[in-house]
């Protein structure tokens, strides 16, 4: 194909799912021929789909599209799973707390790698209070339900 190739959110979509079937280099390479994109530019969308699910970090070379795609299924996926939500500790949270002294929220915060901001707006609060309370067991509640876990584990 020549000519620079004007990604869509249906192309992100499709890469998305590619990755998500772990479509090797040949079956990407089909799937974009189908679709009239690049294969190479094919096979980068879908590395960036790992980078966002991998959470490596320092990589921010992805495409802000395949970003908010990378969001909106996570989303979803959060979503969907809100009822299936895990008992148990793992033990990396159990260290960081007891390592660094924290509470078990702080501890659920670093090993989510979430900021004290972003479970404050998923509790619907500022920061500002929430660093207040984030040591408290009154709104363990709340908490666990920002942070996606059971408030059972917030007991340790």
């Amino acid at each position: 194909m020549t000519g620079r190739h004007k990604w869509s959110v249906e192309d992100d979509k499709a890469a998305l799912e590619a990755y998500l079937e772990k479509s090797s280099r040949a079956g990407a390479r089909k799937i974009a021929e189908r679709l009239g994109i690049p294969a190479d530019s094919f096979w980068m969308r879908i590395c960036n789909f790992q980078y966002l699910a991998t959470g490596i970090k320092g990589y921010k070379n992805y495409a802000a599209q395949s970003r908010l795609v990378w969001e909106g299924y996570r989303n979803q996926a959060l979503a969907k799973s809100k009822d299936k939500v895990e008992p148990g500790i793992p033990t990396a949270v159990v260290d960081l707390a007891m390592d660094n002294e924290w509470s078990a929220a702080r501890a659920w915060c670093e090993y989510k790698e979430l900021t004290q901001t972003e479970v404050a707006q998923r509790m619907g609060m500022t920061q500002g209070a929430y660093a207040q309370l984030e040591g408290r067991k009154t709104l363990r509640k709340k908490i666990a339900k920002a942070l996606d876990i059971h408030e059972s584990q917030l007991d340790f």
